[in-house]
């Protein structure tokens, strides 16, 4: 599937349950699955992001029946790019659509393109943050009821 901000699947799900729990309230503790089933996303691999977010410091955990995620920085404070950079490692600027070298003699016919797009894509995300996102408490009721 296409996908021109060039994000991995994992980047998305962790940028999305940011936003969840940021418009949840900063007090309230979410469940992988709880998230998970908002997202209509693999539990297994949303824990794993979750995690990876937790040991960047980004969220704070707590274990048990009444445990749950929690953000840990202010919403204001964590970029979209942060959070992609923290999953993907950094978002490169300069890269083969073919993942390797392909063109003739070494000259890519549109890197200047694809280098001033990925430019363009990391300066947006640098722009905005979690908080950013408000989401409307009526779709999060209504995903959460199915309809």
């Amino acid at each position: 599937m296409f996908n021109a901000l060039n994000i991995s699947e994992a980047s998305n799900l962790a940028i999305h349950a940011l936003i969840v729990l940021y418009n949840q309230g900063e007090k309230k503790k979410l469940s992988t699955q709880y998230i998970a089933g908002l997202l209509r996303v693999s539990e297994s691999h949303l824990a794993k992001v979750m995690q990876r977010l937790v040991k960047k410091g980004l969220l704070n955990s707590v274990r048990g029946a009444k445990g749950g995620f929690s953000l840990k920085r202010k919403p204001e404070d964590i970029t979209l790019l942060e959070v992609a950079e923290i999953i993907d490692g950094n978002v490169p600027t300069k890269r083969c659509l073919f993942n390797e070298p392909r063109c003739f003699q070494g000259n890519c016919v549109i890197s200047r393109l694809q280098h001033d797009v990925s430019v363009m894509v990391r300066d947006r995300l640098s722009k905005h943050t979690v908080a950013d996102f408000k989401l409307d408490f009526k779709y999060l009721d209504e995903v959460e009821s199915g309809n």
